[in-house]
């Protein structure tokens, strides 16, 4: 059982040196943390280039309702020109 003076030369730095590094520690688990920290990094790397990626395919495809209703009234147009052309023909044809 700790005392109170216990608590105190237990806290005092004369009993607790710096950090330190044990010669216990394998280098295999040094390294193994080592190659997750990179591993993580490269990671996050990646996720902001796809990031970047799928932002400019977003912008570039914001304009294609604008582009699309452009379409539809290009394409009714045409519609009615071809429905006037064709009743221009059976006019024709009939008179012969």
């Amino acid at each position: 059982m700790i005392t109170m003076v216990d608590k105190a030369d237990y806290y005092n730095n004369e009993y607790h040196p710096h950090w330190t590094v044990d010669r216990k520690i394998p280098i295999g688990f040094l390294l193994g943390i080592f190659l997750q920290t990179v591993a993580l990094v490269w990671w996050g790397a990646t996720l902001e280039n796809r990031v970047t990626e799928l932002e400019k395919k977003l912008v570039e495809r914001s304009s294609l309702p604008h582009r699309t209703t452009q379409l539809e009234g290009k394409i009714q147009t045409l519609s009615e020109i071809l429905i006037r052309v064709e009743r221009k023909l059976d006019k024709i044809s009939d008179r012969k």
